[in-house]
């Protein structure tokens, strides 16, 4: 076994930048949400628009700085009774046992703390949620509604902040 082997055997399932679970351990919490008679759970997907400007400006390490005390903030909002998650550098994932109307209060609360209003970039997030168990059978399933849902809502968002455009009568 050389040494990325090892390095990845004793850190497998975790985000080296914030500690929460990577996209395996995501997978595999999901498909344990889903087994028959399991109780009701939110998965929801938090997209951090302007991350990727952030890390273009103030570079790799400022950027991880940032996914950093965004990534404990969203952890402290959302309560023990959720899971954190994240897949890609700019989503961050959560399971959070309940339904909907009990965890909405929370999501809204992880949704305002990731944010930051910085001098050369703004980071601002956007949810997508999929219902455990009721709506998917198997784990890239609820991902896929989850992502689709976050989808719906970037492009009413973008349909908001765009001018319509006008054209001339003639």
């Amino acid at each position: 076994m050389d040494d990325y082997d090892a390095l990845v055997e004793l850190d497998g399932g975790i985000d080296p930048v914030t500690s929460f679970g990577d996209r395996d351990a995501l997978l595999a919490a999901v498909e344990d949400a889903l087994l028959a008679g399991s109780p009701p759970r939110v998965l929801a997907v938090f997209d951090l628009a302007g991350l990727d400007e952030h890390r273009r400006i103030n570079g790799l390490i400022a950027s991880d700085q940032l996914v950093l005390r965004l990534a404990r903030r969203f952890a402290d909002s959302l309560g023990a009774s959720a899971r954190c998650f994240r897949s890609r550098s700019d989503e961050f994932w959560a399971l959070v046992d309940g339904a909907f109307d009990e965890t909405r209060p929370r999501l809204d609360r992880a949704l305002a703390v990731l944010r930051e209003d910085g001098r050369t970039a703004e980071v601002r997030a956007s949810f997508g949620v999929a219902f455990l168990p009721d709506e998917a059978e198997e784990p890239m399933e609820a991902l896929m509604i989850a992502d689709r849902e976050l989808g719906v809502v970037r492009r009413a968002r973008e349909r908001r902040a765009s001018p319509r455009s006008i054209t001339p009568s003639g």
